[in-house]
């Protein structure tokens, strides 16, 4: 590596075809995604959520899988030890009590599951059948600190609540969702790695769901805190700033080099927010256990 070059590290999206119930169509797909990427020699790759069995009420229960024991976390494991690399991944995780979570996973290159997080935020017609989660995700890696979200998750601030404080340097969103709700999303994957100063990984499917009538649309893309890319990379600040990698609607891959080492330092000397937030939210609290007498009036 030449002086005059920073150290990078390479990360990788699968924007994956999902068919509802088939999952080896759906993993030979996948798959076929996974080698061309390889090329890159990504350290993070990134399958959409459930991508190998889709999310569909009418079979929920027969294409659940345990997690970390089941049969997709088994494959994904095997490619992580394989080719010495994390995955990030949804999926339909038939959980204990006879619940159903839609769920992701993170594994290391040595094949071991870093961390389940189960998606906390749910449409109202899915509560009949999907269990939410309750918990943030942030997990420390040796590539530094990454926080999962699943899909419908993207929509909340609060689902990334814990990601400015935790100092989470990348922020992945496994995802398939549908058309009407995906046309935001680059906008809000954008959104929320300016929020965090973070970069901002997702993961979308593509693909029709013939029970729900509706698409996936595909829209994945790899996103930077243009804030970070101004007063530490000494980028211009035009138009579309932030926006690294953006894929369209059919199946594809997206690569990236990620600038961590570089995020990790102005995170130290040039990135106030997280020090401007807690002294206020600190402030707040005070204010609220005691009031002074004017406030109290």
């Amino acid at each position: 590596m030449s002086i005059f070059q920073r150290p990078t590290v390479s990360v990788a999206l699968l924007q994956t075809q999902i068919e509802q119930g088939e999952k080896e169509r759906n993993w030979s797909g996948a798959l076929e995604l996974f080698e061309k990427a390889l090329e890159s020699d990504p350290k993070l790759v990134v399958f959409p959520e459930a991508f190998a069995s889709g999310v569909n009420f009418i079979i929920l229960r027969q294409m659940a899988e345990r997690v970390p024991d089941g049969p997709t976390c088994d494959r994904l494991r095997q490619l992580a030890t394989l080719h010495s690399v994390h995955i990030a991944a949804g999926v339909l995780e038939a959980g204990e009590d006879n619940r159903i979570f839609d769920s992701a996973v993170l594994i290391d290159p040595h094949g071991t599951i870093l961390k389940k997080y189960r998606r906390r935020f749910l449409w109202t017609g899915e509560r009949n059948y999907i269990t939410a989660g309750s918990e943030h995700s942030v997990v420390k890696t040796e590539l530094g600190n990454i926080g999962l979200l699943i899909g419908y998750d993207l929509c909340f601030p609060e689902a990334c609540g814990a990601f400015l404080q935790s100092d989470v340097d990348i922020a992945v969103c496994m995802a398939s969702v549908f058309e009407r709700l995906n046309h935001n999303a680059p906008r809000l994957a954008l959104a929320r790695a300016i929020d965090h100063h973070c970069y901002f990984l997702y993961s979308n499917a593509v693909g029709f769901h013939q029970f729900a009538n509706m698409r996936y649309t595909g829209s994945s893309g790899i996103f930077s805190d243009p804030y970070f890319l101004q007063i530490q990379m000494a980028c211009r600040a035009v138009e579309g700033l932030g926006i690294l990698a953006l894929a369209g609607d059919a199946k594809a891959y997206l690569v990236a080099n990620l600038h961590l080492e570089d995020l990790a330092r102005a995170r130290q000397s040039k990135l106030p927010f997280k020090e401007n937030a807690t002294f206020t939210l600190a402030r707040e609290s005070a204010q609220r256990q005691w009031p002074s007498l004017e406030d109290a009036r």
